[in-house]
């Protein structure tokens, strides 16, 4: 149990530095296609195991992507028209030195002198609207980059509020169990029902959490997307829920659809994984957080069906 939770918050630890790499504080950072200084990126594998290092199909870790947001709508945070200016609402982009006014060849000395020592180190910059629509302004290249993030990362809230959530992987259940035989005995061609053992809020969700900081407010929301269960002999079983407890005199298949049968006799090793869907909001931005956890190990031994005959 204690290797399992440390080894579940280390994943999350993992995960959560991991996120931040979207939001960088200069285009210096810029990879088109890649992961940008302007939110345009995505990390890691999409749906591995998590906590318990890693599940049948050999992934790991988990993923985020990140967007901006305009008028409630999702827009990409760097094209072609620059990058997303948190204060300006707009795509911002360098078109050059400010122009000379056209009255400098009659200027005197002491006015190019004044309207140069005014304008030094300003770039002219165009600032390009969602649709269309473009203007012009001047200013220092450090205010412009400075002026296109809000004045804390989203996404350091975002890690912020997930890690309050304290997501952990769940405990497995599974059976029938019988009195006669070893625990978690089952039987060859019998039903196995699986189900989460301990539901909670960071279990098996859904979650809510935020955080703020200097005025901006990051709110999530996160619930579990899908229950995989790895059987220990090469075969997974996916649930759409945290499956239904099992109790004795109950028989035939869970009526929640989640269970297996094992076809040979054996010792088999059973792990769940649950894999959450993290949705946040603030700042300007939107993301998704995608992280597995998976589970200790539960052993399964199954055996074949005695024969007693009866004279």
């Amino acid at each position: 149990m204690l290797t399992r939770k440390l080894t579940a918050l280390l994943a999350l630890t993992v995960l959560l530095l991991t996120i931040g790499v979207a939001y960088g504080p200069t285009p210096a950072s810029a990879d088109p296609g890649k992961c940008d200084g302007y939110g345009n990126c995505s990390v890691g594998d999409g749906d591995g195991g998590g906590g318990g290092g890693g599940d049948d199909d050999g992934n790991a870790g988990g993923s985020s992507s990140s967007t901006c947001v305009y008028n409630g709508k999702d827009i990409p945070c760097a094209n072609g028209d620059g990058r997303w200016s948190y204060k300006r609402q707009c795509y911002v982009k360098e078109t050059g030195d400010i122009a000379k006014p056209d009255n400098w060849d009659d200027m005197t000395p002491e006015e190019k002198a004044k309207w140069q020592a005014k304008n030094n180190g300003l770039k002219e910059y165009s600032c390009t609207k969602p649709g269309g629509g473009t203007t012009t302004f001047n200013e220092d290249p450090d205010e412009v980059i400075n002026s296109s993030y809000p004045p804390v990362n989203p996404e350091d809230l975002a890690r912020e509020a997930l890690a309050k959530l304290k997501l952990s992987p769940i405990d497995v259940g599974i059976a029938p169990k019988t009195s006669d035989v070893p625990e978690d005995q089952g039987i060859v061609g019998m039903p196995i029902w699986l189900w989460a053992s301990n539901p909670a809020d960071n279990t098996t969700g859904p979650a809510e959490a935020s955080a703020s900081d200097q005025g901006i407010t990051v709110r999530l929301k996160a619930k579990v997307g899908s229950y995989k269960w790895s059987m220990g002999d090469g075969k997974a079983v996916r649930c759409n829920g945290k499956g239904t407890p099992w109790k004795k005199g109950m028989t035939g298949d869970s009526p929640s659809g989640c269970g297996y049968n094992y076809m040979k006799s054996g010792k088999y090793e059973v792990t769940a994984t649950t894999t959450w869907k993290v949705e946040w909001e603030g700042g300007g931005m939107r993301g998704t957080i995608t992280l597995p956890l998976t589970s200790d190990p539960e052993t399964m031994h199954v055996t074949e069906a005695q024969t007693v005959v009866v004279n």
